[in-house]
């Protein structure tokens, strides 16, 4: 990637650091997944996976050799969970088709997205920008009688109170990075079409 100058440094900088940010946040989330109510492993990982690698892909100098391991790592990502949910797991309250498109949407752009013609890239950001109203929807929920208001059961958990974060610190760990993988997934469906 050849190095910005001007308005399309701060661009990159601020796109770095929200890829950056919302990485360290969704590890935040997998630290402490046993003590949260909201707690998806599997898509904070994808959520991590995806800002970590955007990251290295908006470096300045970072070599592109790693660009097609990646479009397969993360198009493996697809298959694997599309073939989970055809074996019976539920889908999740439109989390997990947004892990799937945003893990999509990696796969084209580290397999060389201008490439496939504007049509694959429009395509791909119209999906990644309807995929944000998941990650916004908790949001609306966490003050109302949503499920971040109570623990939910856990299996084979005993009659003992659960350990659970204090109210502030379970909402910063819900709100923060569900309005930064918003921002993330709006932003890569922008760097799509531009």
């Amino acid at each position: 990637m050849p190095t910005p100058s001007g308005t399309a440094l701060l661009v990159q900088l601020a796109l770095l650091a929200l890829f950056w940010s919302v990485s360290v946040l969704h590890l935040l989330r997998l630290i402490a997944a046993p003590l949260l109510t909201d707690a998806r492993c599997g898509g904070d990982a994808a959520h991590l996976g995806m800002g970590a690698a955007m990251v290295y892909m908006l470096f300045p100098g970072a070599p592109t050799g790693l660009y097609r391991p990646l479009a397969v790592v993360f198009g493996a990502a697809v298959l694997i969970s599309l073939a989970r949910k055809v074996r019976g797991k539920n889908w999740g309250a439109g989390h997990d088709v947004a892990t799937v498109v945003g893990n999509a949407a990696m796969t084209v752009m580290f397999a060389g997205g201008a490439r496939f013609g504007p049509e694959i890239g429009f395509i791909a950001a119209g999906c990644l920008a309807a995929t944000t109203w998941p990650h916004l929807r908790p949001l609306l929920e966490f003050t109302g009688s949503g499920r971040h208001r109570r623990v939910p059961a856990r299996a084979g958990a005993s009659s003992r109170r659960q350990r659970v974060l204090p109210r502030g610190q379970q909402r910063l760990l819900v709100t923060a990075p569900h309005l930064g993988t918003a921002a993330m997934t709006l932003a890569m469906a922008w760097m799509l079409v531009r």
